[in-house]
């Protein structure tokens, strides 16, 4: 499985690659700090997932989700977020964000919320 992280945040990174390695034998990360940056890496090598920390100064939350459905459809996108952030929250999902969860949640939580995904997209 290949997954796209784009942000900034390494403890956040790390946690999502431990939730995602968690039981599978070949996974590969790229990190992509910006999001116009991401977009343009995806032309070429499209990943399995894309995980998302909008912590990128370059573009909004709502532009790269904009950007990734219009150029990747059903690509499983999921939103990392502060853990108080009920506007960035929706935005998100109204923006067509497979999943939000909060950076709060434990490994236990990101392990269920992004197998759930995973598991919906048809994804093992």
């Amino acid at each position: 499985m290949k997954v796209v992280f784009i942000g900034n945040n390494g403890d956040v990174l790390r946690k999502v690659e431990a939730a995602l390695r968690a039981g599978r034998s070949e996974v590969s990360f790229r990190q992509e700090q910006e999001g116009q940056a991401a977009l343009d890496s995806m032309v070429e090598d499209t990943p399995d997932v894309v995980v998302i920390h909008p912590d990128f100064e370059d573009m909004s939350l709502r532009l790269l989700l904009v950007g990734l459905r219009a150029s990747h459809g059903n690509l499983p996108l999921i939103v990392i977020g502060a853990h108080d952030d009920e506007v960035e929250a929706v935005l998100a999902l109204d923006h067509r964000a497979d999943e939000y969860i909060k950076s709060t949640a434990t490994l236990a939580e990101f392990m269920a919320w992004l197998n759930h995904v995973l598991r919906d997209k048809g994804i093992k």
